[in-house]
């Protein structure tokens, strides 16, 4: 007798033969829809060797000029603003469903599995070993032995800071300015400015108080040393630095 768990499987066999016939575009798309979609095509196979042999280009370009390493980045990469930059090594899926906005900065090895499409914005921050999996196999034993996948997006705002070793799961969205505490690992939501699904995060930077910069600068410009505490400074002149600096601290970093 034919078990209900049976008919799902063979329904999404079915789907999974339909992809054979579908060319790496109309794969993709399949893929950006969130259809559960076969990972061992010949086409996507391909597009993961491109990838890697394009991300060892890259890599291999380290200390070269900057504006090369930028077209070599932009052959990989959907997107990319001036300015970015990935340490080595980096490795990512396929490359053409990532955008890395402008100043971009990603420390050592870095991984992108960008299946269902990764877009970062700008003056973003990745800390070390940053992995973004956009990608689920299925849960199923016999159905992921076929290749059955699903993919989601992921989207990270402006301005943020991801910590070390974070792990950013499938349909995962970051919210501007936030920042993300080393180890963190994000399951599927919306984090816009608050913790759920990071234990680690932090409170949002926020930019020093207008009026408190003018001071710091009217005080430099009376003569009194911007590297701070030196035997030449006055008692006074070193109290009123140090409150400034201070001041200055708790409105940028209200965590120190």
């Amino acid at each position: 007798m034919e078990m209900k768990g049976d008919r799902a499987f063979a329904a999404r066999c079915a789907v999974l033969c339909t992809v054979d016939r579908m060319t790496l575009e109309e794969q993709r798309a399949l893929i950006r829809c969130g259809a559960v979609y076969d990972d061992l095509t010949p086409e996507l196979l391909a597009a993961r060797e491109a990838a890697v042999l394009r991300a060892d280009e890259y890599n291999r370009s380290f200390g070269r000029p900057a504006q090369e390493r930028i077209a070599l980045l932009r052959r990989l990469l959907r997107q990319v603003g001036d300015g970015a930059h990935f340490e080595p090594t980096f490795r990512c899926e396929f490359g053409f469903n990532i955008s890395v906005g402008r100043g971009f900065y990603a420390n050592f090895d870095c991984v992108m599995l960008d299946g269902g499409g990764i877009d970062i914005g700008d003056q973003v921050l990745f800390g070390p070993r940053v992995g973004i999996y956009t990608t689920n196999h299925a849960l199923d034993a016999a159905e992921r032995a076929a290749g059955a996948c699903q993919a989601r997006p992921v989207r990270i705002g402006h301005r943020v800071w991801v910590g070390a070793g974070v792990h950013i799961n499938p349909g995962v969205t970051i919210g501007d300015h936030a920042v993300i505490g080393s180890g963190s690992v994000g399951a599927a939501g919306d984090h816009r400015g608050r913790p759920h699904g990071f234990p680690r995060l932090t409170r949002q930077l926020q930019p020093p108080r207008a009026s408190c910069i003018s001071r710091l600068r009217n005080l430099l410009r009376s003569g009194v040393s911007s590297t701070a505490c030196t035997p030449a400074m006055s008692r006074k002149a070193k109290s009123r630095l140090c409150a400034l600096c201070r001041s200055i601290s708790r409105t940028t970093w209200p965590s120190l």
